[in-house]
């Protein structure tokens, strides 16, 4: 495989093309720097989405619990993820 760790980790429709079919969840676990590499609005980004995550995850955590809050996370990762997939030839 030549290519970066985001070729094969991110979600894109290359990768999905070849079968990379872990792209679904992996993706919800990476944030892709782009180009540029990592700025300063690439890390208030990952700074907010990670303040987020933590402020809603801990209450639908307690609210669920441990098994429930794991599978409505992956679980709505994967609908999200196959959604956007299918509109990027859409929306280029």
């Amino acid at each position: 495989f030549q290519g970066t760790l985001c070729d094969l980790f991110c979600l894109s429709w290359n990768g999905f093309s070849h079968g990379y079919l872990w792209q679904f969840v992996t993706f919800l676990f990476l944030q892709d720097a782009g180009a540029g590499g990592i700025s300063f609005f690439y890390l208030i980004g990952l700074t907010f989405s990670l303040y987020v995550l933590w402020i809603v995850g801990t209450y639908l955590f307690e609210l669920m619990g441990q098994t429930a809050f794991l599978s409505f996370y992956l679980g709505s990762g994967i609908i999200s993820g196959a959604l956007t997939l299918f509109c990027m030839p859409l929306f280029g």
